[in-house]
């Protein structure tokens, strides 16, 4: 890590983390005022017994783990981080290597949004975050990487946007965790596992809300409050985002128009399909498939026109 924020202390080994990347990126007034911006990125990998102590920093790091584990120390709690986990950390903080190599992307960020996500999910006394999509979740790390790495000036809003899908990541993450939550015995019930299973086999089918109740052997009343207490989420509105997350998927898989992306999912009228999409992820269905696909393909590909997509 760069020398005017870590001080690396050599407990064992008597190397420096590999640093494979480290980027600096000044965003611009306008843009610290209007979006989350990001202010480093990088990716290295450390050492068994090789310990980095923080400083305060502006902004707030976000730590994904490759491979390896190691510990992080947030304020004053030890937390273990493991792969495929990020930690997001602000402030004062340590971390150090337990199974080595530990391989970590990371990058700090800063913005309103940022700081209201860090109490809406109680970071400070959960940093860390489990159960990512690990493609989705290097790939933005990734992006971010590329963007900075690229000169002149990366766009801002481009950048605002990464962010954004990383913290819908974690709320996704903290909302089912809340499910598994230890020591809460309403927590993953059996039930409500099984109209998960039922619904998430079956997108297409008109679900209604007592047809899973007698299904799971409770009252409608009863299914209804339980379904809500474990999941923050009704049962339409748990069917409807998990509809709009895997036709999200669906959009950039493949080559199908979004009529056939819309039915598969369990619509029926595209201009509902539509409206919940773009209530959901804030595009179009088109305008969505045509911002990713551009933004997920490698570097030296980008600008050579992947064609249009029909609506």
């Amino acid at each position: 890590m760069p020398g005017n924020i870590a001080t690396i202390r050599k407990a064992v080994a008597t190397d420096r983390p590999s640093i494979f990347t480290s980027r600096l990126h000044v965003p611009s007034l306008m843009a610290r005022r209007v979006f989350n911006v990001v202010l480093r990125s990088g990716h290295f990998w450390s050492r068994a017994g090789e310990r980095v102590d923080r400083r305060v920093t502006a902004g707030h790091e976000f730590f994904y783990c490759l491979s390896g584990s190691g510990y992080v120390l947030s304020e004053t709690k030890q937390f273990q981080v493991n792969a495929s986990e990020l930690v997001w950390l602000s402030g004062l903080s340590a971390y150090w290597a337990n199974q080595a190599p530990w391989e970590i992307l990371w990058m700090r960020v800063d913005g309103h949004q940022v700081e209201q996500a860090w109490k809406v999910l109680s970071v400070p006394e959960k940093p860390v975050f489990a159960g990512l999509p690990e493609e989705e979740t290097r790939r933005v790390f990734h992006r971010v990487d590329d963007l900075l790495a690229g000169g002149g000036s990366p766009g801002d809003a481009v950048l605002n946007c990464e962010v954004a899908e990383l913290l819908g990541y974690l709320v996704e993450s903290r909302a089912a965790g809340r499910t598994r939550a230890s020591g809460d015995p309403k927590a993953d019930s059996p039930a409500i596992s099984l109209a998960i299973e039922q619904m998430s086999g079956d997108l297409k089918r008109s679900w209604r809300a007592g047809e899973l109740a007698k299904l799971c052997g409770h009252s409608e009343r009863h299914f209804f409050r339980q379904f809500k207490r474990e999941t923050g989420l009704s049962p339409i509105d748990w069917l409807r985002r998990e509809r709009i997350r895997v036709a999200q998927r669906k959009l950039l898989d493949g080559a199908k128009r979004v009529k056939e992306v819309c039915d598969e999912v369990g619509y029926h009228d595209v201009f509902f399909f539509s409206r919940d999409f773009k209530r959901h992820t804030g595009f179009s269905p088109s305008d969505y498939r045509r911002e990713y696909s551009r933004r997920c393909l490698p570097a030296t590909v980008r600008g050579e026109g992947n064609g249009q997509v029909e609506e």
